[in-house]
């Protein structure tokens, strides 16, 4: 009665494990087994826990012991691989009497064949946390490439355990078969399909084929390799994105920031720099200074050369015809009084002297007469400028 679920647990694992290779039954990859301290020698050595043959196949005979006793803490066995493989997971099938012997214990994987578990430098991926009792069978998920396997168990740390057969004092391990389900460490899944090139050292996931270990192109996202990692895009993810709003990734293909661009970044690719904040609000106040200080200028200069602008005063001595005194007189503003009237002086004498050009006897009366006249009109002229240059500066000022 006690045999009959034993063979069918043997029969549908082996069944469920027919989509990997069994690593340890290949002599391609199947390296000497050995454990710390065999019973009774040869009898139940490390190699009988990979012979292919499971206790109801010939009883213990086919199982591998270590020695068991109050002076052993610790117990291990261990598998290498000659070729680096993809381990999916290990089946590993204990002693039926002694089951929970094993409470506790623990899996690692090396590529040093002079590994001895626990010590560096294997990698430990297992351990039994003693919550529930131990079943004949364990599937334990492995997922990686590795050159060995190693089980450990110890009683450093004693367990409050209350299954059956199990003995803090004692320390051992009892298996009968082992499989190590897997790969080539270039491939994967049921049928060792090759992994994709796109993963690094082309090696992958052993069940699904996703890139675990990384990208061949560090600049693309793992596991699936087929997206630019966070700040680059393009064709191989050689070109780096802008500088985008809320630190967002930009479009893998066009570079384009979804959200637009930080602060003081512009462009399409949010890839040309603009000017910070502050130093914006100096520009714009300097440039209003500017401006201001243009049309200040501008209002200045305006007024200037009003003030040079031409002016005419007509200046006579009574009705405008034939022989009167009579003169227009076209003064230009500039410093000295003195031109406007010697002017004055000179365009009247003219004149006078002209008219009077018969009567030479009375020429020096005439010329009193008209210097008289030449006084009354430049006080006349003074006045009329000095109230207009006034009018200009007041217009100015304002």
């Amino acid at each position: 009665m006690d045999i009959l679920p034993v063979i069918l647990i043997g029969v549908i694992w082996i069944v469920v494990a027919g989509c990997f290779q069994n690593l340890a039954e290949n002599p391609e990859y199947k390296g000497q087994a050995s454990q710390s301290i065999s019973y009774r020698k040869s009898r139940y050595n490390a190699e009988n826990a990979v012979d292919g043959y499971f206790e109801e196949d010939g009883g213990v005979d086919t199982c591998s012991f270590t020695v068991a006793g109050i002076k052993y803490i610790t117990a291990w066995w261990k598998l290498p691989l000659k070729l680096m493989s993809n381990v999916a997971f290990l089946q590993i099938f204990f002693r039926s009497s002694t089951i929970n012997r094993h409470m506790g214990f623990s899996v690692f994987l090396f590529n040093d064949s002079s590994f001895v578990p626990p010590y560096p430098p294997g990698y430990h991926i297992f351990t039994h946390d003693g919550s529930t009792c131990l079943q004949q069978g364990m599937n334990i998920t492995v997922n990686k490439v590795t050159r060995g396997i190693a089980l450990y168990n110890s009683r450093n740390n004693l367990l409050q355990a209350s299954c059956a057969g199990y003995d803090p004092l004692i320390t051992t391990i009892e298996i009968c078969e082992v499989m190590v389900m897997g790969c080539q460490s270039q491939h994967y899944g049921e049928n060792c399909s090759l992994c994709d090139k796109k993963c690094l050292n082309r090696q992958c996931d052993a069940f699904n084929g996703s890139c675990i270990y990384g990208c061949g192109n560090s600049l693309m996202e793992a596991p699936d390799c087929s997206n630019c990692k966070s700040g680059f895009y393009g064709r191989n993810c050689k070109k780096r994105c802008g500088h985008c709003k809320f630190g967002t990734h930009c479009n893998d293909i066009t570079g384009i920031c979804p959200d637009g661009c930080q602060d003081t970044w512009k462009g399409p690719l949010c890839s040309d720099a603009g000017l910070p904040k502050p130093l914006l609000m100096i520009i714009s106040i300097l440039s209003t200074l500017v401006i201001v200080m243009i049309l200040w200028g501008a209002h200045r200069l305006i007024c200037r050369r009003k003030r040079k602008s031409h002016i005419t005063h007509s200046v006579g001595t009574g009705a405008q015809t034939p022989g009167d005194d009579y003169y227009d007189l076209h003064v230009i503003d500039v410093p000295g009084e003195d031109h406007i009237y010697s002017s004055i002086v000179s365009s009247l004498y003219d004149r006078v002297s002209i008219a009077n050009d018969d009567e030479a006897n009375n020429s020096s009366l005439n010329t009193v007469t008209v210097i008289s006249n030449v006084n009354e009109e430049y006080s006349q002229i003074h006045s009329s400028l000095n109230e207009d240059a006034g009018m200009e500066r007041q217009s100015c000022e304002q």
